[in-house]
């Protein structure tokens, strides 16, 4: 059975380690996440100051994390009414299984329960379709391309997809 629950003080080892993994693969591209999270007291400071505007949810079988994301608030004098749904991460061998749909869905209804957020961006490789099926299955709509803006190796870009979803 997969429990999709908010990240508590004990996970933070493990979280820290995921990130660590994923920053060590060249085909994972979480930007500055697998920096700012790889250890532990990282992890420790968004959950002990960035709760009150980040909601950080696991997905975990038995007591196994196999999978995360965060919706934040993006909290700009005009951009107040904006989150950021961001660091969607499965574990592969639980890909296919529903497991970020889950996540995708239990991080909006956390966003509209607040009743701040309104639109909901996010950022994705424009080669995962995979992820952007997912975005479109819950109702994000592509608003922009960056093209070649991740190099990804040796004369190979990757573009950059914003998306976006109107929770009024």
């Amino acid at each position: 059975m997969i429990e999709i629950r908010m990240i508590e003080m004990k996970d933070v080892e493990t979280v820290s380690e995921i990130y660590r993994r994923l920053g060590e693969r060249p085909d994972t591209y979480l930007f500055g996440s697998t920096r700012h999270y790889r250890y532990p007291h990282q992890v420790e400071g968004t959950i002990r100051f960035g709760l009150d505007f980040t909601d950080w949810f696991l997905a975990v079988k038995g007591e196994e994390i196999i999978g995360f994301g965060k919706i934040f608030e993006e909290g700009g004098l005009y951009t107040p009414h904006t989150g950021v749904l961001s660091d969607l991460f499965v574990c592969e061998e639980y890909r296919g299984q529903g497991i970020g749909e889950a996540l995708v869905r239990k991080l909006l209804d956390s966003a509209r329960l607040k009743n701040k957020i309104e639109i909901v961006r996010l950022e994705v490789n424009g080669d995962n379709e995979a992820a952007l099926g997912l975005y479109r299955k819950v109702g994000f709509e592509v608003c922009g391309r960056l093209p070649d803006y991740l190099k990804v190796g040796e004369g190979r870009y990757c573009d950059r997809v914003t998306m976006y979803l109107d929770l009024r």
